[in-house]
This record gives structure tokens, C-alpha cells and sequence, in this order.
């Protein structure tokens, strides 16, 4: 499954459990669109109510956890990024790359799928991009060792798939 866009307004205002009105239900859509094409559970689809009610904070929390976002419940810039442009906005981290919090979680999840046995260290250092290589053999897609948009969709998939998002 290639990266998914989605049609966005152009005004995306922080949205948390004390938003209510039009822009919820815009967001309360796109979290919908988002989650159908991932294929998640449709107990997960929201009413489109324009309340930041609990099933709400659940799905954003749920949202973001898939997509390797810092779960916070509140949608910001990365969260509207990912809810719009899907993969094509997570970072681009390979060998030398050190955004930790993403890091360190792809090197968990490949370690509980037996490609990576190293330190969880947030460091995109030889063993991880070897276990990239190893992980991308297995989906298929391009073996160079990056984490791109196109395995980012396997990633993200995994993720939903593991269980290791109950929020």
C-alpha cells in the first residue's frame, strides 16, 4: 500500500478534549478517512459530532501511537501532518539520524519482530540500518537501510497490526 493523502483545510487549529465545533468535526472526518485507510477496526471510527469527547481522545492517542508521534492527545502540526499526508510526513531517518523518540521505537519494534538485537538506544547507528535492511528484505521494498515513506507504511501497518497501541 503506497502513502495515502487525504484532502485538509488549510487552517489546522490544536484541537485537545476541551474543543468542540466544526473544526472537531473536520478532524473527527480525517481521523475516519485515516483510520479506514489503514484498515483499523471500525469500533475505532468516530461520530462526527464535533465533540472532543473520550472515543475522540482515544482515536487521537490510537492515531498517533500508529504513526510514531509523541501521544499526547492533542492535534497539532505533526498530527494534522500525519492525518493529512499520512507516511509522507513522518522524517526521513537513516544512518547518523538521531530523533531518539522515533528512533528508539523502530528499534523496539524491530526488535520484537527479531530483526534488530541491539541497544534501544535512539541512535540510527550500523546494527539499526542493518535490521532496516533485514526488515525491508521481508516486506519487499527498496533494501538501502532508510526509513522513507514506503517503509513507513509497513512500519505503520505493523504497528497496527502488533497490538502494541492500546491506548
Amino acid at each position: 500500500m503506497p502513502p495515502t493523502t487525504i484532502s485538509c483545510p488549510t487552517t489546522r487549529p490544536t484541537l485537545s478534549s476541551v474543543s468542540t465545533g466544526s473544526s472537531v468535526v473536520v478532524m473527527q472526518q480525517r481521523i475516519n478517512a485515516r483510520l479506514t485507510i489503514l484498515g483499523a477496526p471500525g469500533s475505532l471510527l468516530l461520530a462526527t459530532d464535533g465533540n472532543f469527547g473520550p472515543r475522540t481522545l482515544k482515536a487521537v492517542r490510537y492515531i498517533q501511537c500508529v504513526a510514531f508521534l509523541a501521544i499526547d492527545g492533542v492535534v497539532g502540526l505533526r498530527t494534522w501532518a500525519y492525518l493529512c499526508n499520512g507516511e509522507n510526513s513522518l522524517p526521513v531517518i537513516a544512518l547518523g539520524s538521531r530523533n531518539t523518540a522515533v528512533v528508539r521505537e523502530v528499534q523496539r519494534l524491530l526488535q520484537f519482530d527479531g530483526f534488530y538485537a541491539g541497544l534501544v538506544d535512539g541512535i540510527f547507528g550500523p546494527q539499526t540500518r542493518a535490521a532496516v535492511i533485514r526488515y525491508q528484505a521481508s516486506i519487499p521494498v527498496a533494501q538501502d537501510g532508510i526509513i522513507g515513506p514506503n517503509t513507513w507504511v509497513s512500519l505503520v501497518l505493523r504497528k497496527l497490526t502488533g497490538g502494541s497501541c492500546n491506548v
